[in-house]
């Protein structure tokens, strides 16, 4: 499935839209913490905000680095990028 992680939307406790650019701290994350080669490569075009193809395997993956607590990501951060994930949905076509 296709992800462009530069489209998640992460909102405070008042409902207001709250910090920005979260697929840059993604991205340093899945860089420093995945052992997938093939993610790391992702994690730089993830960087530039560019959309990536991930697998049922690397979106596991990226779930795990983002539960992870040396990732650092605070509970509304994580809640975002799940939100985002789990919105994307497979191109049948």
């Amino acid at each position: 499935m296709k992800y462009n992680f530069s489209k998640v939307k992460l909102t405070n406790i008042d409902g207001q839209e709250a910090a920005k650019d979260v697929h840059k701290t993604l991205a340093a994350v899945l860089y420093n913490l995945t052992s997938d080669l093939d993610l790391v490569e992702k994690a730089l075009k993830i960087n530039k905000g560019e959309e990536v193809e991930l697998d049922k395997t690397e979106i596991a993956e990226v779930k795990k680095v983002i539960n992870d607590p040396k990732a650092g990501f605070f509970a509304f951060v994580k809640k975002g990028l799940f939100d985002y994930i789990d919105s994307v949905k497979e191109d049948t076509k």
